[in-house]
């Protein structure tokens, strides 16, 4: 019969008392944020996430001969309830994506309808009520389309 040293649990086995955790792999590495660790999950560090170091239930260092990134690693195990959001960090041209949708296809641009505006031209009179009475104050469009007042 084996002894209770041969059968003490390997250090990766789960706590009894808690839940068993999430696997995540990839490089530890600090947050601007307090109480919080991002683990990046590639070698150019532009995918990670960023997790609550209370949702982390334990840590165990990874060789990068042990590694799926070829690098010094860390395998973490983080509480099953916690929502984790993975983060993008990419750089991106607007100038080059300014024109990059869909209006830039042919006859993917479709107008809408025109809106009823009356047609206003130099000399055209447009009409509107005056204030605090019913009279029409008169407004004639000049030539240098500046507006001129008739009463």
């Amino acid at each position: 019969m084996a002894d209770d040293n041969e059968l003490a649990p390997d250090e990766l086995a789960p706590d009894p008392n808690e839940p068993p955790g999430r696997l995540l792999v990839g490089i530890l590495g600090e947050s601007a944020n307090d109480g919080k660790v991002l683990l990046y999950l590639d070698l150019a560090l532009q995918k990670r996430y960023e997790i609550p170091k209370d949702a982390i239930l334990r840590r165990q260092k990874l060789p990068a001969a042990q590694s799926p990134l070829g690098v010094d690693a860390s395998m973490i195990w983080v509480r099953p309830d916690t929502i984790l959001t993975r983060q993008l960090n990419q750089q991106r041209h607007i100038a080059e994506e300014f024109l990059a949708g869909d209006f830039t296809a042919p006859r993917s641009f479709t107008p809408t309808e025109a809106l009823a505006l009356p047609q206003i031209t130099p000399n055209s009179a447009v009409c509107y009520p005056s204030e605090g009475s019913n009279r029409v104050t008169r407004i004639r469009l000049c030539s240098l389309w500046q507006t001129e007042r008739e009463t």
